[in-house]
């Protein structure tokens, strides 16, 4: 069997000289590089849409519902937080069986080895803190 130790060690040594060895650039390429690129981002950039937030005399225009969704990081925060309060809610209203049993979800395992009505039973009939208590004891 053929020792690679030997040539790990001539491809280690031309990586090392590759790293080493800088070519010498010009400013002049430097310089049209960076303005072309400047030139490039420029055509991308989206104006800001800028709307007078107060008026002439100084009072604040914007609604309580504009600051509330300034506040919050704008609408695609705000949609976000809708999606996961959502989901939240149908999660809890419906209970663990519904959820694993949903469509899409058969890739996490069996439901039923994950919560058995009997667990979940003891949640339906006694408040969550007592069964907490319980388990803690």
């Amino acid at each position: 069997m053929a020792d690679h130790h030997d040539n790990f060690d001539e491809t280690e040594a031309l990586f090392r000289e590759a790293r080493n060895a800088r070519p010498a650039v010009s400013e002049r390429l430097v310089s049209a590089i960076l303005a072309d690129a400047a030139a490039q981002q420029a055509q991308w950039q989206v104006p800001a849409i800028t709307l007078p937030i107060t008026s002439q005399d100084g009072t604040d225009r914007r609604g309580p519902v504009a600051a509330l969704v300034s506040a919050l990081g704008g609408w695609v925060s705000v949609g976000g937080l809708v999606a996961a309060s959502c989901t939240g809610l149908w999660i809890g209203i419906a209970g663990p069986e519904v959820v694993m049993t949903a469509t899409g979800l058969g890739a996490f395992g069996d439901a039923s080895a994950m919560v058995s009505g009997d667990d979940y039973a003891a949640y339906e009939t006694f408040d969550l803190a007592t069964v907490l208590a319980e388990d803690m004891q």
